[in-house]
């Protein structure tokens, strides 16, 4: 029999081992709660009063950044989006299952994988408890730098209401403004750009400025890094270093989050990233009541409410004109804008929304001011022109005052004293902010492009449309900002076309095998440039015109990589299906699992009846083998595309699909027969 005391000593040896972690734990927690929570020195005292004296500053100048366009609280409507975890991230050329071909000439923006995306359906709520380095993509307008601002503003609120002993601390970037070099003339690095920022730009920045660092070592920041893409492009690789170095250095142990448009991001940063979705339909018909009860009594008279509703609550039905300008945030706020202002009236084009914007900033500036009015088409050309060199210059977002006369467009055509009223005015009335460095912006990046385009289009006789321009990633945003605004869109198509390599494409023949090098893929992004100004206004392109953009889509569909046939069906996504069914059509009989569902979600679920998709359904099952045929539809991202090839109306569709299914159970039921045979015959023989 045991021991009893034996058993009791062992008992307490267990029972210290078992408590002993818990017990560091608790005191090592202790401790860390005594460091955050009491603050009896009177040094720190001081600290924590200079960093609420900040939060009440920084809160009123998050406040003032959304005033120039108007933005109010109770519009922000949540934004959606596609999660890639920081794991996948690092895996994105590995996860997907696809041949090799499919690989050839891949960027990490090419792929946003369906099997390792998570859906988020409040960006905002996510971003609030997310603990780690968050990239947030998106297109131009999407929501990026009002949902940072909007993160930035609840933050400092809650820090404020709080009253905590160690508040955390918000700080809000544009990194637009990340220009600054030293004595060797390469770039500070992001620390040292804070600091400059809190010193010379930020309210009350100058309050945790000496303990900005000690700030960063408690893990109390939240680092919002807005417009990555509007960083100089000079030397914009070693500033993406330097952002590297930082995330490194402070990225695990901060909240840090760094925005950036989808389209010119390139997988610089190893970190999770947060793709935001266009608004659906559901989205934009709530944006749209949170603006009628918002706006409708201040703008609307009784009857004018009365006729003008149905119109515009129409504008998130998808077969509104309107509607695929709507699914961008900005452009949704300024249509909305738009028709209060007008009083119920909708735009014919987005040149209308964007003058009737700028118009309106002028008309109340003017009424301000009580002076003559100045003469607003001046104004409007020399911001135009302004806008114009910053792009051409490779400015960047930001520009300092004094070097206003150094761009050409400007001091062609224009003295230094109508500039400088042109500028007065222009920040005076909110078009631009001035910071308290002399450096100035565009409220938006957007109103830059589009000024930028409406120089462009006035001066288009002697500005032409050339190669470099479509390199650019900012000329190539102005040229389809154009495109919305121009009186001869066939003639900006065919110039664009014409500015084209086109000899790179004709290259693509029957059996030839090429390598996809950058000079190719460069090509490939001026072509999805023809392709998304073609969509703005395909009701009004010539049949010549549309063969030429037939004839370059119609050899990448034949003899083009995965890649760039999953790019063009990217970019005819939205056209008609009569024009694009014979490139699908022809795409469909492809072996990858990627191009197919890549094609068949860029189909409008309204042509699932068409004779046009038929053709395109048939192509893909005949292409398949009748063993893969589940296994196919399972990878296929439309997965509703099983029950759709049986009601089709189409019989020879339904007749062939029928053949696969029939060959595919008479397949397992050969193979289960075999093994039943082999079964038996083991059972019966003599050995046994």
């Amino acid at each position: 029999m045991p021991n009893l005391t034996n058993l009791k000593d062992l008992a307490t040896i267990l029972t210290f081992l078992i408590g002993l972690p818990g017990m560091i734990w608790g005191i090592y927690m202790l401790i860390r709660f005594r460091r955050k929570n009491i603050r009896k020195e009177r040094s720190e005292l001081a600290e924590l009063e200079k960093e609420m004296n900040y939060l009440f500053a920084f809160q009123s100048y998050i406040e003032e950044l959304d005033r120039p366009l108007g933005y109010n609280e109770e519009e922000y409507t949540p934004l959606a989006g596609s999660l890639i975890e920081q794991e996948a991230v690092g895996l994105r050329y590995l996860f997907r299952p696809a041949a090799a071909d499919d690989q050839i000439g891949l960027t990490p923006r090419d792929i946003v994988p369906t099997s390792e995306t998570k859906h988020v359906s409040s960006i905002y709520k996510f971003l609030m408890k997310s603990k780690r380095p968050v990239v947030l993509l998106g297109e131009p307008g999407s929501g990026k730098s009002v949902t940072l601002r909007y993160l930035a503003l609840e933050i400092s609120r809650r820090q404020i209401a709080a009253k905590p002993v160690c508040p955390v601390i918000p700080i809000y970037l544009q990194l637009g403004a990340f220009d600054q070099i030293d004595n060797q003339t390469k770039p500070l690095s992001i620390l040292e750009f804070i600091k400059y920022q809190l010193q010379t730009i930020v309210p009350g920045g100058s309050n945790i400025l000496g303990s900005l660092e000690t700030i960063l070592r408690e893990r109390r920041a939240v680092i919002l890094l807005d417009s990555m893409d509007e960083m100089p492009a000079l030397d914009f690789t070693l500033r993406v270093q330097k952002l590297k170095e930082f995330l490194l250095e402070f990225g695990n142990t901060n909240k840090v989050l760094v925005a950036c448009r989808k389209r010119e991001y390139t997988g610089e940063l190893p970190h999770t990233e947060l793709i935001i979705e266009p608004f659906d339909k559901n989205k934009i018909r709530e944006y749209l009541q949170r603006n009628w009860k918002l706006y409708n009594k201040y703008f609307l008279n009784p009857e004018e409410r009365d006729t003008s509703y149905d119109k515009y609550m129409k504008i998130s039905d998808k077969e509104n004109p309107l509607f695929q300008f709507a699914t961008n945030p900005f452009f949704l706020k300024l249509l909305t804008r738009f028709f209060f202002v007008e009083r119920g009236r909708l735009p014919e084009s987005q040149s209308d929304i964007f003058k009737s914007y700028i118009d309106e900033k002028i008309k109340r500036e003017s009424q301000r001011r009580k002076p003559p009015k100045e003469d607003q088409s001046k104004l409007l050309l020399i911001w135009a022109a302004l806008s114009y060199g910053m792009i051409d210059g490779n400015f960047g977002s930001y520009i300092h005052r004094s070097k206003l006369m150094n761009i050409p467009s400007i001091s062609q055509d224009y003295t230094n004293e109508e500039v400088n009223d042109a500028i007065s005015i222009a920040t005076s009335c909110g078009i631009i902010r001035q910071e308290a460095d002399s450096s100035m912006r565009f409220e938006h990046h957007r109103i830059l492009e589009y000024l930028a385009a409406y120089y462009w289009e006035q001066n288009k006789a002697n500005v032409k449309v050339q190669s470099n321009h479509l390199k650019n990633p900012w000329w190539r945003e102005t040229l389809i900002l154009r495109m919305g605004i121009t009186n001869s869109p066939n003639e900006l198509i065919e110039k664009i076309i014409a500015a084209i390599e086109i000899e790179n494409f004709r290259s693509l023949k029957s059996n030839k095998k090429y390598e996809v090098n950058m000079k190719r893929l460069e090509d490939l992004v001026a072509f999805e440039v023809v392709m998304l100004c073609a969509q703005q206004r395909w009701g009004e392109l010539r049949e010549e015109v549309k063969s030429m953009v037939f004839s370059i889509s119609e050899r990448i569909a034949q003899n083009g990589t995965v890649l760039e046939q999953v790019r063009l069906v990217r970019s005819i996504a939205g056209l008609p299906i009569e024009f694009s069914h014979s490139l699908l059509k022809t795409m469909a009989a492809s072996s990858s699992d990627w191009l197919i569902s890549e094609l068949f979600r860029s189909i409008n679920t309204e042509d699932y009846i068409s004779i046009e998709f038929s053709e395109i359904l048939e192509a893909f099952i005949s292409s398949t083998n009748s063993t893969e045929i589940f296994e196919r539809f399972h990878s296929v991202h439309k997965l509703s595309l099983l029950p759709l090839c049986i009601k089709t109306q189409q019989k020879h569709v339904r007749k062939q699909f029928l053949k696969s299914i029939g060959m595919f159970f008479l397949f397992w039921l050969v193979i289960g027969l075999l093994y039943f045979l082999n079964w038996r015959y083991e059972i019966t023989s003599p050995s046994n």
